[in-house]
């Protein structure tokens, strides 16, 4: 199921559900596969957003403008996975959230700068529980 919406006049979001439940059974009725998830994703971007900074070099007095345009991305994602088999691996909720940002240096080149972090949770085994934070850069030549 998705929802997408507009909330301002450049920024547009969407919110997204996902689940699935998956049983299996070998001879004898028994239970030998059991996998059930839930997701919910939202995500808000923005169209090219003009910038117009001036920025000091520093141990000088001259200025560099930079007019450029910029895009941002936000999103946010939670799932829950659980099974009634292995309970201390498969019964975990993680929660990711991501940002970045899009700048036009010039008609051929765009940089994206953008960081994000994500939680696991396992239910049952919480040694296992882990917080991962990324921070990263491309630069995109166009030709």
């Amino acid at each position: 199921m998705n929802v997408n919406f507009d909330p301002w006049q450049k920024w547009h979001s969407n919110f997204s559900y996902s689940g699935a439940k998956n049983l299996g059974y070998s001879t004898g009725d028994k239970l030998s596969s059991d996998a059930r998830s839930h997701t919910l994703t939202s995500k808000f971007s923005s169209d090219s957003m003009h910038l117009r900074k001036s920025i000091k070099l520093p141990l000088s007095s001259k200025k560099i403008e930079i007019d450029q345009n910029v895009r941002y991305n936000v999103d946010f994602a939670a799932t829950a996975k659980m099974s009634s088999l292995d309970v201390d691996k498969t019964n975990y909720q993680t929660y990711a959230t991501n940002f970045s940002m899009d700048f036009d240096m010039s008609s051929n080149f765009r940089w994206r700068l953008g960081a994000g972090a994500l939680y696991a949770n396992y239910v049952k085994r919480k040694k296992n529980n882990y917080i991962a934070v990324n921070i990263n850069t491309s630069l995109e030549i166009r030709f």
